[in-house]
């Protein structure tokens, strides 16, 4: 958790991550973000990170992902919330629970799909590797297993192989359940849960995408915007990782769309 103190009003920022993925994604960000009297809390969700065993087996859902959080939700008080990718759809069930009780939401990467055939369909649309990632999705987490299991072989090399990546975000990729693997997928990124949500979203909305992002479709998000009159902005140069790639960009784009203030 970082935290700083100014004069102006305080801001609590929760940051949540997306699939494959961990609280070090948000380590650059949160730098940005120090000064202004913002302070900033980047969990790991349910099945990632420090809660990698947090759940029982059958025991993962959207649902449960939420639960979990309610606990630090209370403890850290949040006046805003960024999601990026799955994350955001965390972020929008969040707003669903308790409508209206935040000042400003964001939702970076927002993945909107009808239903898991639908989002593994536009996954297959990448390429071969990604039609043989989907195919073999089932059986996929033992390779995560693996890697992780065999981290401190390859750690001093991770700069080698993601260059744009700290270690801890790297090693993050691969440090989650099965169960996380599989639904945090198919049972929540591309659950279908974003256009209700949306449609009852209480609080502000802004969101960002990148502009080449093949990973979420860049349209669907806009077309949620534009339904609910929420600010929608696109990141030129950036992918669906636009968080890790571009944090100065995102940083700036927290400040002045979710917390309304000028950029630093």
């Amino acid at each position: 958790m970082a935290s700083v103190t100014s004069d102006s009003a305080p801001v609590r920022l929760l940051l949540l991550h997306g699939f494959f993925s961990g609280r070090a994604a948000w380590e650059r960000i949160q730098r940005e973000l120090g000064g202004d009297c913002i302070t900033t809390s980047a969990p790991d969700l349910l099945g990632y990170g420090e809660h990698r065993h947090g759940h029982g087996p059958g025991m993962y859902t959207l649902e449960s992902t939420v639960e979990h959080l309610l606990p630090h939700i209370e403890r850290f008080q949040p006046t805003h919330i960024v999601g990026h990718s799955m994350g955001g759809v965390v972020t929008l069930a969040l707003e669903q629970q308790m409508p209206g009780r935040f000042q400003g939401l964001g939702l970076i990467g927002l993945p909107v799909f009808s239903d898991a055939r639908d989002g593994k369909g536009h996954q297959s649309l990448r390429g071969r590797r990604f039609q043989i990632y989907m195919r073999t999705h089932g059986i996929s987490h033992y390779g995560c297993d693996v890697v992780h299991t065999i981290r401190r072989g390859w750690m001093p090399f991770a700069h080698y192989i993601a260059p744009r990546q700290t270690r801890s975000m790297f090693d993050s990729v691969f440090n989650h359940s099965r169960e996380a693997h599989l639904i945090g997928l198919t049972g929540i990124a591309f659950g279908g849960y974003v256009p209700a949500m949306a449609r009852d979203a209480r609080s502000p909305v802004a969101m960002l995408h990148g502009l080449h992002d093949r990973t979420t479709p860049l349209d669907r998000a806009e077309a949620v915007a534009i339904e609910n009159h929420w600010d929608f902005e696109t990141a030129e140069r950036a992918n669906h990782q636009v968080i890790i790639e571009r944090p100065l960009l995102v940083s700036n784009w927290i400040r002045r769309k979710v917390l309304k203030q000028a950029e630093s």
